[in-house]
C-alpha cells in the first residue's frame, strides 16, 4: 500500500512539529509521501521539514506554500489532484499518531474487507484520559458524540470519519469526486457520506486512532469563524443546512420543527449526560463559558443560518425570474 500524507496547516509551528515527531515513527507496508500544504500562514516550516528529512530520510517531504488561506478542504485538494499513490492519509495538523503501526494494520483491513474504502478514528483527551469519539448523526445533521475509553473501545463500521485522522482508498475519490471546497466545516462528513452513498464502508478501529488536539492556535484567516461561539454557530449551522440540501432535502421544509424539536433533546442530554460538545468547542477556542452561553449562541447561530439561507433563494428565485 504506497500512501500520501496530506497535512494542511496554518499558523501551527509546535503543533505540526509535535504530528511530524510521531510520524518519526511510523511503520511503512510500503512507500510513506509526506505532503505539507502551508494555508496561506506565515510561519517558517522549513527548519522541521528539514528535521524530519535528517530523522527519516527514507520517507520523501515536501512543503506547498499557498499565499492566502482557502481552507482545509480546498488545501487538500491541492494535493490530491497531483497524487497519484494507492491511498491518502488526511491528518490535521494538531493530530498525533499514537499507534507506529497504523498504516500496517489499515493495509490489512483494506485487504480483508474489500467493500472498506476508508478507515481511521480520532482520540480526544479529556483530563490527560484518552477516549475514542464515536458520532452518531441525525437526519438534519445534529450529531451526538460519545466518548469512549479506548481501552474499551471495540472496531466497528462508522457514520462518518473525521479528516483529523482519515485514510482512504484514493480510487474512490476519482469516482466520487474531492472534498467540496464551498463547505468551511463537515467536508469530512459530506466526504463519507459520499463514500457510503457509492456502496463502501467505513471502518473504525483504536488501533488506527491518533489523537486531535483541537489547538486553538492557527484560527484566523478561513479559519477566523473560531473565534467566537456565535461566529463558529453561525458557520456551524450555514454548513449543515448545506449538508442537508445534498444529502437529505426532503426535510427541508420541515427543518425549524426537526431542528426545535432535536435540539431541546440535545441540550437535556447534555445537561443530564453529556458535556462532549461544549467540552470540545472550549478546547478550540481556549475559552471558558457554560452550558447555557454555548445552546443560546448554537440557537442564534440556527436563526442566522436560515435567515443566509432564505437570502440565498431569495436571490436565485431572483435570477431565475430575470
Amino acid at each position: 500500500m504506497d500512501i500520501t500524507v496530506i497535512v494542511p496547516v496554518h499558523n501551527r509551528f509546535s503543533d505540526i512539529d509535535r504530528l511530524l515527531s510521531s510520524l518519526k515513527l511510523i511503520e511503512a507496508p510500503g512507500q510513506i509521501t509526506i505532503r505539507i500544504v502551508d494555508d496561506g500562514g506565515t510561519v517558517d516550516y522549513d527548519p522541521l521539514i528539514q528535521d524530519f528529512k535528517n530523522s527519516r530520510p527514507d520517507l520523501p517531504i515536501s512543503l506547498l506554500k499557498i499565499k492566502s488561506s482557502v481552507g482545509p478542504a480546498k488545501a487538500r485538494n491541492t494535493i490530491l489532484r497531483d497524487c497519484d499513490t494507492s491511498h491518502v492519509w488526511f491528518l490535521d495538523s494538531d493530530a498525533e499518531v499514537v499507534n507506529p503501526d497504523t498504516l500496517i494494520r489499515a493495509n490489512e483491513i483494506f485487504t480483508n474487507n474489500p467493500t472498506v474504502r476508508a478507515v481511521g478514528e480520532e482520540i480526544v483527551c479529556f483530563a490527560d484520559n484518552m477516549f475514542l469519539c464515536r458520532t452518531r448523526f441525525f437526519p438534519n445533521f445534529f450529531f451526538r458524540s460519545s466518548f469512549l475509553p479506548k481501552e474499551k473501545a471495540e472496531p466497528c463500521f462508522a457514520e462518518a470519519i473525521p479528516s483529523s485522522n482519515l485514510i482512504v482508498d484514493r480510487r474512490i475519490l476519482e469516482s466520487i469526486g474531492y472534498f467540496n471546497e464551498d463547505l468551511k466545516l463537515f467536508e469530512d462528513v459530506d466526504l463519507c457520506f459520499r463514500i457510503r452513498h457509492a456502496g463502501y464502508k467505513l471502518f473504525s478501529s483504536p488501533s488506527l486512532a491518533a489523537i486531535h488536539h483541537s489547538s486553538p492556535s492557527g484560527r484566523t484567516g478561513a479559519y477566523n469563524f473560531y473565534q467566537t461561539v456565535l461566529g463558529y454557530s453561525r458557520t456551524f449551522h450555514l454548513a449543515r443546512i448545506q449538508l442537508i440540501r445534498l444529502h437529505n432535502p426532503r426535510i427541508l421544509c420541515f427543518l425549524p420543527f426537526i431542528d426545535l424539536t432535536l435540539g431541546v433533546y440535545l441540550f437535556l442530554d447534555s445537561v443530564l449526560f453529556n458535556r462532549s460538545a461544549e467540552k470540545t468547542t472550549k478546547k478550540k477556542r481556549n475559552a471558558s463559558f457554560g452550558l447555557v452561553s454555548y445552546a443560546f449562541n448554537h440557537f442564534l447561530g440556527i436563526l442566522l443560518a436560515y435567515f443566509s439561507l432564505l437570502i440565498r433563494l431569495r436571490e436565485n428565485n431572483d435570477k431565475t425570474i430575470l
